[in-house]
């Protein structure tokens, strides 16, 4: 059995690293290739709407052009869920799990409560409920602990595991 030379085992690693990064790169322009063609499927069913509307204003006895009519620029701040129900599902959902969750089962146990689950970027997702476990941790509801096994680990990273918080350890 031969041993490898250093520089060849430099050359192997650095090789592998750029195959990673390529793989996770065209793993995200294809994710980025569908949001495009969904974004423009949206865009294209409103321009319908929005021709169907012009059509009927040119109807009316009054002239107005439609055209001339500027845009309202929509709300930008849209939530997740309604006010205080993300709190509520994360709280029902460890109570009828009765132990130790990650921060992903739940997000899978709690996508059923907007119809648009599916179109929030995932990250963003996991971001929000993180961030309201965080906050029910702070108000003594929740207690969490860090999961550094191999099995506890989502893409390499540790997790952290949450439940509702024992009386016991309130004290």
């Amino acid at each position: 059995m031969w041993r490898t030379p250093s520089s060849l085992k430099w050359l192997i690693n650095k090789r592998s690293r750029f195959s990673g990064a390529l793989v996770k790169l065209e793993n995200n322009r294809d994710e980025l290739v569908s949001k495009i063609q969904a974004l423009e499927n949206r865009a294209s069913a409103i321009r319908s709407k929005l021709a169907a509307l012009d059509e009927t204003i040119r109807l009316h006895e009054v002239v107005i052009e439609p055209t001339d009519i500027r845009p309202v620029k929509p709300h930008s701040n849209t939530y997740l869920v309604p006010f205080g129900q993300l709190g509520r599902s994360i709280l029902r959902t460890l109570r009828e799990h009765g132990g130790w969750m990650t921060t992903n089962e739940i997000v899978q146990r709690i996508s059923h409560l907007s119809r648009n689950f599916d179109n929030w970027d995932t990250e963003y997702v996991r971001r929000t409920v993180r961030c309201r476990l965080r906050q029910l941790r702070a108000q003594g509801i929740l207690e969490s602990m860090v999961d550094a096994s191999v099995e506890g680990r989502h893409n390499g990273v540790t997790q952290t595991l949450w439940r509702i918080s024992t009386p016991a350890s309130k004290q």
